[in-house]
């Protein structure tokens, strides 16, 4: 399908689909938070603003508020929207820790207050999971103990592979798998942060053999490592020889919905032709 057939068609989905009024019911809301995750644009985050501040009590429709904005890709008024909840005492364990899960689609800097509040051993277990997943794409080393400690808490459950995940940030694969076989995370999850904590601390030519079968995984966290990996190593041969993007002389396209998807999380976009096409940063929407 044509770049411009398929504007058309996006131009025909918001027709469709129009933008909705205050007070929407959830299960309206919650459909509709799953068409704008896929957007893209300016408008489709204010929607999602619009509908997260209607202030729900549903827990299905807060989650997805942050499911939404994830999948829209980094925004300002998206960072705006995550520290609002984080500032506020009173907010539900649900939307504090979606938005910290937002913010770790995104690691920078300045959230590192808020990794190292939330992290803290009187805050609830899985806001505390989130938090170290933050720390360690952060690099905050000095919340290792803090990680290691929640990894080893059997009452947090199944949400303690988040803190793992972290933990791959910040040590390398001896101390790593030490740690994980101490800790009583089930099978399937150790299996999965190891192959994360591998990708993690291969060398570029390992990962280029391995990105291939990472992007076509169900586990999503193991797919956006490898887009992350190919895009800020701009790998454009690899996105060619992967079937990534596809087009001709005059122009180049992701070559569907779910390879786009990742692009537009991790903030990027393609331009040119498929000779000669280029990575581009998406601007802050």
């Amino acid at each position: 399908m044509s770049i411009c057939v398929r504007n058309i068609i996006f131009i025909i989905g918001l027709i469709l689909v129009p933008p909705l009024k205050a007070e929407t019911a959830d299960g309206v809301a919650i459909p509709r938070l799953m068409v704008l995750g896929e957007l893209g644009t300016t408008e489709a985050v204010d929607e999602v603003l619009v509908l997260a501040n209607e202030d729900s009590s549903n827990e299905m429709r807060q989650q997805f508020v942050f499911t939404a904005l994830i999948r829209i890709g980094p925004s300002i008024k998206g960072d705006v929207y995550a520290k609002s909840i984080l500032d506020d005492a009173n907010a539900s364990v649900i939307k504090v820790r979606g938005a910290l899960g937002y913010l770790s689609s995104h690691p920078q800097g300045w959230m590192t207050s808020y990794a190292l509040t939330y992290i803290a051993a009187d805050k609830v277990g899985e806001i505390r999971c989130m938090a170290a997943n933050l720390a360690g794409k952060l690099g905050l080393t000095s919340s290792k103990a803090d990680i290691v400690s929640i990894l080893n808490n059997n009452s947090i459950g199944d949400w303690r592979i988040h803190a793992a995940l972290g933990l791959a940030h910040l040590v390398d694969s001896d101390e790593f798998s030490t740690l994980l076989q101490a800790s009583s995370l089930g099978s399937w999850d150790q299996k999965l942060v190891l192959e994360y904590h591998g990708f993690l601390s291969a060398m570029t030519e390992e990962k280029e053999l391995a990105v291939n079968n990472l992007i076509r995984r169900s586990e999503h966290f193991l797919a956006l490592l490898a887009f992350d990996f190919m895009l800020n190593q701009n790998k454009l041969s690899l996105f060619k020889q992967l079937g990534i993007v596809r087009g001709d002389d005059e122009s180049v396209e992701v070559s569907n919905p779910y390879f786009e998807s990742f692009f537009r999380m991790l903030g990027y976009k393609v331009s040119g032709n498929i000779d000669e096409f280029q990575l581009d940063k998406l601007p802050l929407i």
